[in-house]
């Protein structure tokens, strides 16, 4: 899945049309400002006062990404920003970009770019 640069700016674009959009546009300021901490639907859905399913169907007509697709694209583009750009631990960057579980940091990774961190790394040092 390749990653799709400027969705905040396209969503910006978008938030003088309808007042939902504006709500979108400062959903999506909050997840990249907080895409390290756990932050789920859930979660985001009372921060802003709106039905959890509201949110769901609402972010995805809108961004057309799913929340939790979104919500990782912000993360692997960090995640990879500090594998080119950090000598951190493959484990550390996971734990800074909000994967739970830094074990299966490699396998998500891997499933969304092909290679692993390590390569994607690799790929950049050499």
């Amino acid at each position: 899945m390749p990653l799709k640069r400027g969705i905040k700016e396209n969503i910006e674009k978008l938030s003088s049309l309808h007042p939902m959009h504006q709500k979108i546009s400062e959903i999506s300021t909050y997840l990249n400002d907080h895409y390290h901490m756990k932050i789920t639907l859930e979660k985001v859905a009372k921060h802003f006062y709106i039905s959890p399913s509201y949110l769901s169907h609402t972010f995805k007509k809108i961004t057309g990404f799913q929340y939790k697709e979104y919500l990782q694209i912000i993360r692997l583009r960090e995640a990879k920003r500090l594998l080119r750009e950090s000598d951190e631990q493959i484990a550390q960057i996971a734990d800074k970009t909000g994967y739970e579980h830094p074990a299966n940091f490699p396998v998500i990774f891997k499933k969304i770019t092909g290679i692993t961190p390590g390569q994607y790394r690799k790929s950049y040092r050499t």
